[in-house]
């Protein structure tokens, strides 16, 4: 017998869906709904059930204590306590002040706005922008913000709430960096090879010489804490990563670290103290003191091996990273749901997995649907976190949950 025909995986598929169909384990009944877990049930709460999810989004006594073990069959955990506050906006682009103690998101949808959450008291401050948002990012002090739109980028003041500067540019902004002094590192949105652009967002001048970049469009960067350099993940050579330096000439010059096994997928997270860099595809890098002379070097990996990152911060004080994985979909029978409805903490000395925890359902309509986390914040001590999610169809709406652990 051939096993590669398609004939053979077909009944084995048959086979094995009808063993799950019968231990009551598929995700979904004859009226569209999933089996109910707990005593009685097919399921003997050994099932993912998203009814057991939605009950324990609305009653939190649902749950045993968390000694009790973990709450869910893909081994995370319920937080002890989670608040849901929908937005009302999309959010496209997110970072973190600490000097603020406050999330600052960008959203184009219903309108073209910068919003300020301010963790603590749960208020928010909303500042106008002058076109859609495609990125921001935060200057070392955390109180100013640049905006990349399609042809231009906003100067924001974030404790005067307003904009300074709107400084038009030749390229779509796809994304962008900060210095203290107002310099904006700009990435264009296309073309195969381009060069980063400063901006003086004082001015409105492109203070930058082209200086043989050989860069990706779309490339995401990060700007290292002493401002003397630029790192940067090849959006079209995977497996390489960038340094950016500055010229006396006022140019960017980006020379290119090859990386083999351990790629940086596109994607990449500074710590806020340059020690460390991680990666879309998890790996982690430890960035030398004086990143201008010297590589980062390959530190470890978090995740699985499959596993990949959307976003990362990191509590300072506790010595721990957040991790909020992208989302993986299946098809397959009673799998489990996409790793983006969780959150993942790591100790960022050793690297290893603290805690998983499970992101609440969202209400949508008479039922609950779940929630993909987008970006994941925290506290300094790790004591609450602050997730950006978006809820599966037919709601597709945005919510800032708050986690404590």
């Amino acid at each position: 017998m051939n096993l590669r025909t398609p004939f053979f995986f077909s009944a084995l598929t048959l086979v094995v869906a009808g063993f799950m169909l019968a231990a009551g384990c598929v995700a979904g009944s004859s009226n569209g709904e999933a089996p109910e877990a707990g005593p009685g049930s097919r399921c003997d709460g050994s099932c993912y059930s998203p009814s057991r999810y939605d009950a324990g989004y609305h009653d939190a006594s649902y749950f045993p204590p968390r000694d009790a073990g973990p709450q869910y069959p893909d081994g995370s955990t319920r937080p002890s306590s989670t608040d849901v506050k929908t937005l009302g906006f999309d959010v496209v682009d997110a970072r973190q002040s600490t000097a603020l103690d406050a999330l600052v998101l960008v959203s184009k949808s219903p309108a073209s706005i910068l919003h300020v959450f301010h963790t603590g008291d749960g208020t928010m401050d909303d500042i106008a922008l002058p076109d859609v948002p495609t990125a921001v990012a935060l200057d070392p002090s955390g109180k100013f913000a640049a905006v990349g739109h399609h042809t231009q980028i906003s100067y924001v003041d974030l404790v005067n709430k307003t904009v300074m500067n709107a400084c038009a540019v030749t390229f779509d902004v796809a994304k962008v960096a900060i210095d203290k002094n107002a310099i904006a590192y700009a990435v264009p949105k296309t073309d195969q090879f381009i060069s980063v652009h400063p901006i003086d967002l004082n001015a409105c001048v492109d203070t930058g010489v082209a200086r043989s970049n050989m860069v990706g469009a779309a490339s995401p960067i990060v700007l290292h804490p002493a401002g003397t350099a630029l790192l940067l993940a090849d959006a079209y050579i995977t497996q390489e990563l960038q340094r950016c330096t500055f010229g006396t000439d006022a140019g960017v010059k980006c020379t290119s670290t090859f990386l083999t096994m351990q790629s940086p997928c596109g994607r990449l997270w500074l710590s806020p103290d340059g020690t460390r860099l991680y990666t879309g595809c998890g790996n982690v890098f430890q960035v030398p003191p004086d990143v201008t002379f010297s590589a980062p070097q390959f530190a470890g990996k978090v995740g699985g091996p499959a596993d990949n990152i959307q976003f990362t911060s990191w509590a300072a004080n506790a010595k721990k990273t957040v991790v909020q994985p992208m989302g993986q979909t299946s098809t397959f029978p009673g799998a489990p749901p996409s790793l983006d409805t969780t959150i993942r903490v790591y100790d960022d000395s050793v690297l290893t997995l603290l805690a998983d925890l499970q992101l609440p359902m969202m209400p949508a309509g008479a039922t609950s649907v779940f929630s993909h986390g987008k970006f994941a914040f925290t506290t300094a001590n790790a004591d609450k976190f602050f997730v950006i999610v978006q809820a599966d169809p037919p709601s597709l709406a945005y919510a800032l949950v708050t986690l404590t652990p």
